[in-house]
């Protein structure tokens, strides 16, 4: 008898039946004996979904492994490129990408590491660039106002801000139009783009004189005639014409008072040499007109030497210690002849035990020239009132009140003040007043004998005394100068 292998053969609609049963063929040589199996369907059905369960969950384990493994390999360095894009944006700084994947990514990586160092110095090149430009920008003295085609502004300078009124941080993006309400720097613009030249010219904005040039350019795409950008270039000469108007008046008053007093002694020169000379009493008295025209223009050139002598540095003044009252008495002794021909009274009311750190000659020029003018515009029988007290001035109500010289630094400060009841000084002209030969009532000044340099002599020799000046005064009641001087701590 020959025995062959067993073999197990699963039926095929058991099978297709979710093994409700299959049946073994056993064979003996040449005998097969079958027998069917008998499997409960629920249990067989339970086996299967368990069997089929753990398979497809090691299958979905084992793709997610593999599926993460390789999603890492590529989104690990988009994720840190991305990183690098948005601290470039961010202006930090750049650390080296460190991707080694051995394929495309890798070569992209190092492509985006390039580029990003490269952008990275081109933002820090431009940053100081820009930061140069708005320094050098906010340090000029002229104002720059950059505008577009449109007419919109790009760039205000802090000093534009200044000449215009303008706020340099809300101006820039709007029209200048918009801006600048005025028609003749308009038109000064619109007429420099459409010539395609620079243009200049001066005007007036609110009380100052500016200096407008006008310089088109053109930007990327501007092709268009008339649509050019354009800079503006703005400079406050307002006190260049001031300068420059004293200059002029100081020429003219100067001529005309030397002119004044030499006409006069020429004209009396040549009436002694017709004859009047021969007449005693008459050439007395034209001599004595000559005298005293002769001894005008002494003063007035001693004056002019002594302004000089102090605006050139000549001279340092010899600062020490000074006792006040010593030097108001010595003042008041010096002008009280002149007030007693016009009855008039000086009150003193002096602080006791003041000292003063100044040039005691130069302190009694100053007081002597602002008690005489006090005592020379006052009417007779009036009183002229010298204070000095520690601190700054409290100067009485006035219509007008000017600090012509600012007393520098925080003191202690001694004032010292002359008030009259005189004709005082109209607010137009107050400014003025300490301006080399500027007269407020010029015949009348003229009468008085005066130079019309000693308010400027005064002013100046305050600034050279580290002090300060003001004035305050109300027309047809009076005038009141304050000098402060440093007090001796």
């Amino acid at each position: 008898m020959t025995y062959r292998p067993l073999r197990l053969r699963f039926l095929k609609s058991v099978a297709l039946s979710f093994l409700a049963g299959f049946a073994v063929t056993v064979v003996f040589g040449e005998i097969g004996v079958r027998h069917f199996l008998q499997v409960p369907s629920d249990e067989a059905l339970s086996a299967f979904r368990l069997v089929t369960g753990i398979g497809f969950l090691v299958a979905l384990v084992l793709s997610l492994f593999l599926v993460g493994r390789t999603a890492g390999r590529i989104t690990r360095p988009i994720e840190e490129m991305a990183e690098q894009t948005r601290q470039v944006v961010e202006g930090k700084p750049l650390p080296r990408l460190g991707v080694r994947t051995g394929d495309e990514i890798e070569v992209l990586a190092g492509a985006m590491d390039t580029m990003a160092q490269a952008v990275r110095r081109k933002i820090e090149e431009l940053s100081e660039e820009r930061t140069r430009l708005s320094a050098i920008l906010a340090a000029m003295t002229d104002g720059v106002i950059a505008v577009d085609g449109a007419g919109t502004v790009l760039l205000v300078n802090r000093k534009a801000g200044e000449i215009l009124g303008l706020d340099p941080l809300t101006a820039i993006g709007r029209p200048i139009s918009e801006l600048l309400r005025q028609e003749s720097i308009l038109r000064i613009l619109d007429d420099a783009i459409k010539a395609g030249r620079e243009n200049s010219a001066e005007v007036e904005h609110d009380g100052r004189a500016v200096l407008l040039q006008v310089a088109p350019t053109r930007m990327p795409g501007e092709t268009e005639k008339g649509t050019a950008s354009a800079v503006l270039v703005l400079q406050n000469v307002t006190e260049v014409r001031r300068l420059e108007r004293i200059r002029s008046d100081f020429v003219a008053n100067a001529s005309h008072e030397l002119r004044t007093p030499l006409t006069s002694i020429l004209g009396y020169v040549e009436a002694l040499r017709d004859g009047a000379i021969r007449d005693p009493a008459q050439a007395e008295r034209f001599l004595e007109v000559i005298s005293r025209h002769a001894r005008a223009l002494s003063n007035l050139v001693a004056d002019l030497l002594t302004l000089s002598r102090i605006e050139s540095g000549a001279g340092a003044p010899a600062i020490a210690v000074v006792d006040l009252a010593p030097v108001l008495r010595e003042v008041v002794d010096l002008i009280a002849p002149i007030a007693r021909e016009k009855d008039q009274e000086i009150v003193l009311e002096e602080a006791s035990d003041v000292r003063v750190l100044t040039d005691p000659n130069r302190l009694i020029d100053i007081l002597v020239n602002l008690v005489d003018n006090a005592v020379k515009y006052s009417p007779k029988g009036t009183r002229i009132e010298i204070r000095a007290v520690p601190g700054k001035p409290a100067l009485p109500p006035a219509r007008e009140t000017l600090t012509v010289v600012e007393p520098p630094g925080d003191g202690p400060w001694v004032t010292v003040s002359i008030s009259d009841r005189g004709i005082g000084i109209p607010p137009s002209d107050l400014p003025r007043v300490f301006e080399r030969f500027y007269r407020v009532d010029k015949a009348r000044s003229r009468d008085q004998g005066g130079t019309g340099l000693g308010l400027s002599i005064v002013k100046h020799m305050v600034e050279v005394l580290k002090g300060g000046l003001m004035i305050s005064s109300t027309p047809n009641q009076g005038t009141t100068v304050a000098v402060v001087l440093p007090k001796n701590p």
